[in-house]
């Protein structure tokens, strides 16, 4: 009889931590089409360190294929209306690059962070290891 009821209980473990994986799998592909759709979606970007924007200055282009680019607004004095153009770094390398490492961490351009609110048109996200650096993002009107 009591191998009967250990045979049931770990049959019951199993089936709870296969539904709990399957659960949070399907949180990080949520996650990847909110942010990237089902292409790519560009998200400008209204905060970061303390410092806010009123308008757009710079902005990420996310990829439905892990490609990420960092791009800077430039006005165009002629036409009066703003381009992107993607943002020099320098002698810095950063990879263009961004993935979901679990529900709530996001690798943009090789650094993690935690994503502290997400919705269809807004994102907020703090570094993993610099809580200083936070970044506020909203869902670009040029996409």
């Amino acid at each position: 009889m009591k191998k009967r009821n250990i045979l049931i209980n770990i049959k019951g473990i199993v089936l709870f931590v296969s539904q709990a994986i399957l659960l949070f799998s399907c949180f990080g592909k949520d996650n990847k089409r909110i942010i990237s759709g089902y292409s790519d979606k560009y998200w400008d970007v209204y905060r970061m360190n303390n410092i806010i924007y009123a308008k757009a200055r710079y902005g990420y282009h996310f990829k439905n294929d892990g490609t990420c680019i960092y791009y800077s607004y430039s006005k165009n004095e002629i036409k009066g209306n703003f381009k992107r153009d993607k943002f020099d770094f320098g002698d810095v390398i950063y990879p263009e690059t961004w993935a979901i490492k679990n529900s709530s961490v996001i690798n943009i351009l090789g650094l993690d962070y935690r994503l502290l609110h997400l919705s269809e048109d807004r994102m907020i996200v703090v570094n993993v290891l610099n809580k200083q650096d936070t970044m506020y993002l909203k869902l670009s009107e040029m996409q």
